[in-house]
């Protein structure tokens, strides 16, 4: 394993909003329902889709697209407080810290 600073930590300030916000409205699960909500629109249309596919007579693989991304794409609004953004901050986390270390190895001072 490499030597990784330690300095950005952003998904730690973005998991401390959201737990304020969750013991401010008093519901504990409405985060964690949207995300399951979320997952189960997503295989819902794929589903759908590969069963009207199949129906068609067409390959269920091929062609009509826009009912599953259209679904990615609600489902990720759905989970986006606690799947799709902790992921993309954790994500800028690893990068601003590769970039502090890799000065650091390099003799410069941050």
């Amino acid at each position: 394993m490499l030597p990784m600073a330690d300095d950005v930590n952003f998904r730690g300030g973005w998991d401390a909003i959201i737990k304020a916000l969750e013991s401010a409205t008093g519901s504990e699960a409405l985060f964690e329902i949207l995300s399951v909500a979320g997952v189960a629109v997503v295989v819902a249309a794929f589903v759908v889709s590969l069963i009207f596919n199949r129906r068609r007579g067409g390959n269920p693989f091929a062609g009509h697209g826009s009912t599953v991304v259209g679904a990615v794409v609600a489902a990720g609004l759905l989970a986006a407080p606690k799947v799709v953004i902790p992921a993309l901050l954790w994500v800028v986390d690893v990068i601003g810290n590769a970039v502090i270390q890799a000065f650091r190895n390099s003799g410069i001072s941050i």
